[in-house]
């Protein structure tokens, strides 16, 4: 039989296994749908002869405003103040305020930012961040880039800013823009990154990443588990063992990927991480399915099922630590596999 044939045959046992894709996609939506308590803020403190005035915005990951609860301390003057939707203004009269020490405490579901200046200039902006992609912050604008928006805090000394390369005229001390390519007018915008995102999304991940194993595994029993038993003997003799070997290779790694790259990417779309991050989660799914595959001819079935969970524990350890021992082990047991059939039917 040709390599071609084996192949397509081995690909119509596996059409009963395709629903275990539409597991994988319905998990990884649903932890999609979990959202973080993380918040960002950026305001604007503006210092008058007779009062400070505090402008501020909370936001989630979205640019969307999230409940607040602001208190704020001048020199023994207290004052709070409660927000809705994560925009919130207010003024303290004091007499003359250059030099007093203010801190603003700002709280969002678990989360607390303490910031704390000394007055000393008209106007001065601040950021504080634990889930964006990056934060520009100087005196007088702060900006912080989160999904698709860059929220900015500027003071009316900042006349524009540079949006996908023009400008655009600012006209409020507190806005978005639609857009994550958005510069200021001096100094350099930093490069963009999401490993806060991934940080703290990293269960959410892991938990993809586990259930896709678990339905690996699965597909290992019903397809893979059948390596040992006498009945392929004559078929091994019939077709060659490397044509089966390599046929079914193939259609494992062809099925773990449809299982994995959808429900990681369609959870990197919705939670803003970029597909390139992405890329050592399918390593590790590749990585698991080679060893999945290349003991499978050396156990049986039961033994193949405890097995499975030894390796996606080891793999997961390793991802972390060692991707060069990761890469070995894997690639070496399918060698072994196939020397083993290879061997036993000579």
């Amino acid at each position: 039989m040709r390599f071609f044939s084996v192949f397509s045959l081995e690909i119509k046992r596996l059409f009963s296994l395709f629903f275990l894709i539409a597991i994988s996609i319905l998990v990884a939506v649903s932890l999609a749908q979990l959202h973080s308590p993380s918040f960002n803020i950026v305001g604007v403190i503006a210092c008058s002869s007779d009062g400070v005035e505090i402008v501020g915005y909370g936001f989630n990951f979205d640019g969307q405003g999230v409940p607040l609860t602001v208190n704020i301390s001048i020199d023994g003057i207290q004052k709070t103040v409660v927000s809705n939707n994560g925009t919130f203004l207010t003024f303290i009269p004091i007499f003359f305020p250059n030099g007093s020490n203010i801190t603003i405490h700002i709280h969002s579901n678990n989360e607390t930012y303490v910031i704390s200046k000394i007055l000393s200039n008209n106007f001065t902006t601040f950021a504080e961040t634990s889930i964006d992609y990056s934060k520009l912050e100087y005196n007088n604008i702060s900006m912080v880039y989160v999904k698709g928006i860059t929220v900015i805090a500027a003071s009316p000394s900042i006349k524009y800013v540079y949006v996908n390369g023009e400008k655009m005229n600012v006209n409020s001390n507190i806005f978005t823009v639609g857009s994550d390519n958005v510069k200021p007018p001096f100094g350099k915008m930093d490069n963009l990154k999401d490993s806060q995102i991934i940080g703290k999304n990293i269960y959410y991940i892991l938990s993809i990443i586990g259930t896709n194993m678990g339905l690996v595994s699965i597909i290992a029993y019903f397809y893979l588990s059948v390596f040992p038993r006498r009945q392929l003997d004559l078929i091994f003799r019939v077709a060659g063992v490397s044509k089966i070997y390599l046929s079914k290779l193939f259609s494992m790694l062809i099925l773990t990927l449809l299982i994995s790259l959808p429900s990681i990417a369609i959870f990197a779309e919705i939670k803003g991480i970029f597909l390139s991050s992405i890329t050592p989660y399918l390593f590790i799914m590749i990585m698991y399915s080679l060893a999945v595959y290349g003991i499978s001819p050396l156990m049986k079935s039961k033994e193949l099922v405890y097995t499975t969970v030894i390796i996606a524990a080891y793999l997961l350890n390793l991802v972390f630590y060692n991707a060069e021992i990761l890469s070995t082990v894997a690639l070496i047991l399918p060698l072994i596999g196939f020397i083993k059939l290879w061997w036993g039917h000579k």
